[in-house]
């Protein structure tokens, strides 16, 4: 995972793991709401609410963003994680074309 958390590369099982605990560290709650998955060959596109607050806020703070995770014989071989829904789209090759297609989640 190439540039995430201000340009940091994890690899492998433990460097996902890493970068999951990276990433909540500042936090003292994080909820991750996923809206729409759709499927792009051998990527899919993950369209997420996010919503948290971090040990030194009191408010809540909200992110509309995405991933893509690309698949290889059946394990995940990448994932790159998006500021926003359009430039995960763009990454999958769908574009901004695409938030009508793929599998809503309830």
């Amino acid at each position: 995972m190439a540039g995430w958390q201000g340009g940091t590369t994890y690899a492998g099982v433990e460097g996902f793991r890493e970068m999951g605990l990276d990433w909540l560290q500042p936090w003292a709650t994080y909820y991750v709401e996923v809206e729409q998955v759709i499927h792009a060959d051998d990527r899919v596109v993950v369209l997420v609410r996010d919503r948290g607050r971090r040990h030194d806020m009191e408010a809540e703070v909200g992110l509309i963003s995405g991933s893509v995770w690309e698949v290889r014989d059946g394990r995940i071989a990448r994932v790159q994680f998006c500021g926003d829904r359009g430039e995960a789209l763009a990454a999958a090759g769908l574009g901004e074309r695409a938030t009508g297609r793929g599998t809503e989640c309830s």
